[in-house]
């Protein structure tokens, strides 16, 4: 376990580096930082393979306060092939997983407030079986919202 604070940046930047063909991401608030995310999927040349589920509350209210952003949302979606969007109502939690030994739990949405205004805390997790429970229950979440299409976005 490492303690992470901020600026939160370098640590999503590492996360963003390295990220393995499997990811979940359960935020509730996104911005322009997914557009660092798919240059990072795309530095790596995943767009076609890398899998990717992102478990997040785009109730009207969010939108329309700009807590969640479709457009973004939209931009991970076009961008890479294989992103599965899970609308859970009232998702608060922030965990970042990647592969079976890298997670981060936090207070940080992924936003650039989140990346580099707001004073945040969490930890990276490395430790496999504590990355797979993580992962499990994140799963587990995911199953009880709904898989929003492009469509839907729109």
């Amino acid at each position: 376990v490492d303690p992470l604070s901020s600026p939160f940046s370098p640590s999503f930047q590492h996360f963003m580096q390295h990220l393995e063909p499997d990811a979940n991401l359960l935020a509730v608030h996104h911005g322009a930082a997914v557009a660092q995310l798919v240059d990072a999927i795309r530095a790596k040349r995943w767009e076609e393979t890398l899998t990717l589920k992102v478990v997040t509350d785009i109730s009207l209210g969010n939108v329309v306060n700009g807590s969640t952003d479709v457009g973004a949302l939209l931009h991970l979606k076009e961008s890479i092939q294989n992103v599965e969007i899970v609308y859970l109502p009232r998702i608060h939690a922030k965990v970042y997983i990647s592969g079976a030994t890298s997670a981060i739990v936090s207070s940080a949405n992924f936003t650039d407030g989140g990346f580099h205004q707001n004073l945040e805390y969490g930890v990276r997790l490395t430790e496999p079986a504590i990355v797979a429970r993580v992962r499990q229950d994140i799963e587990d979440y995911a199953q009880l919202g709904g898989v929003v299409t492009r469509t839907r976005l729109l």
